[in-house]
């Protein structure tokens, strides 16, 4: 909360939540091109209903991005911050693994 207002914080956590869902949903392609995929259940309109969606999302983050561009770089450089902690993270567990 100390980042600034409610909204403030609002609109950086929407921003990065639809940046990362896209992502999500792009991992649908990423995984279909692999042989030893076998999914119980297969989405329904493929590739279009994802391609439709990553779409969607992408233009919620340009929206913001526009709208609130201040916001949005903050929003970024927070879940960029938590990139070098999952390297250390990853290092010492793979420590305390091998």
């Amino acid at each position: 909360m100390w980042t600034g207002t409610y909204r403030q914080v609002f609109t950086r956590v929407i921003f990065t939540q639809w940046a990362f869902f896209a992502l999500m949903a792009a991992g649908i392609f990423v995984l279909r091109r692999r042989q030893a995929y076998r999914p119980a259940y297969r989405i329904w309109g493929y590739p279009w209903v994802p391609a439709l969606f990553i779409v969607a999302s992408l233009a919620i983050v340009v929206n913001r991005f526009v709208a609130e561009p201040r916001d949005s770089v903050v929003g970024v450089g927070l879940v960029a911050l938590g990139v070098p902690v999952y390297f250390l993270w990853s290092r010492v567990r793979a420590r305390l693994e091998g």
